[in-house]
């Protein structure tokens, strides 16, 4: 406990991490989230509950070891361990507040179409449900942004390593190529995840906490991509394609404002 203790709470820097070594931590976090879903393969659907909580399992013991590997690049410095994944309550509450309104923001034309169309519906509890919404949001980010960004920082840069890390994140949904799905879609889900990471990464640098990049992860993983080709042929289509196109520019204007330190 007390070597638990001293390594969570003494002053800390990252500041000399080598970019080769934060380059590599950094795969080698990511590979060992997505092969630790491996571990224990099992023949049932990944929906089936016995899957979900052998995976469950599986990544929580990756995201448990992951602030070892932080820890193990750091030098005496000036910040905690845990203010440098983001765990500041200084600063939980902004970047909660902060992100969900920016991520509602940008699905205002989602919204709308559900409201308009009467397909607004509270999730069923499950552990599918469980899965999406809590276990995915909070174990990934925690990995791919608060464990993750960090160590490229000192090196990359704040741009760079915004740019950057989201590709391991992209890259971890390649494995739905094992999992059956067709090629097509899982490239899809690469790119717009990537794009999604960019998001949540910058919101990760710029608020100082991974409780927005959570909450932005639970909420487009309810919500799903968006139904453009739907709003198109929706008999509200002239309000809904405002609403898309004014919810993007809303949130690209204020984007920086709202998240400046």
């Amino acid at each position: 406990p007390a070597l638990v203790m001293r390594w969570g709470l003494e002053p800390i820097t990252l500041s000399h991490v080598p970019w080769a070594h934060g380059v590599g931590a950094s795969l080698l976090l990511s590979s060992s989230y997505v092969a630790c879903l491996y571990l224990v393969p099992s023949k049932k659907d990944r929906d089936h509950p016995e899957t979900i909580l052998q995976r469950t399992l599986a990544v929580t013991c990756v995201s448990a070891l992951a602030p070892v590997a932080v820890y193990a690049l750091s030098t005496p410095g000036d910040d905690t361990l845990w203010d440098i994944l983001g765990f500041s309550a200084n600063t939980a509450l902004r970047s909660l507040s902060v992100s969900l309104g920016l991520i509602a923001t940008l699905f205002a034309g989602p919204l709308l179409q559900d409201l308009l169309h009467g397909s607004f519906e509270m999730p069923e509890l499950s552990v599918v449900t469980l899965r999406n919404l809590v276990i995915a949001p909070l174990t990934e980010e925690f990995v791919f942004r608060a464990c993750t960004l960090p160590l490229l920082q000192p090196s990359l840069g704040d741009t760079r390593a915004i740019f950057l890390a989201p590709f391991f994140f992209g890259t971890a949904h390649l494995h739905h190529i094992i999992s059956g799905q067709p090629v097509g879609l899982v490239c899809f889900q690469f790119l717009y995840t990537t794009v999604f990471g960019w998001l949540t990464s910058a919101l990760f640098v710029r608020t100082h906490s991974i409780a927005g990049p959570v909450i932005c992860h639970a909420f487009c993983n309810y919500m799903g991509f968006p139904d453009m080709p739907g709003a198109l042929e929706s008999k509200h289509t002239k309000i809904l394609r405002f609403a898309y196109v004014a919810g993007l520019a809303s949130f690209l204007l204020l984007f920086g404002p709202l998240t400046r330190a």
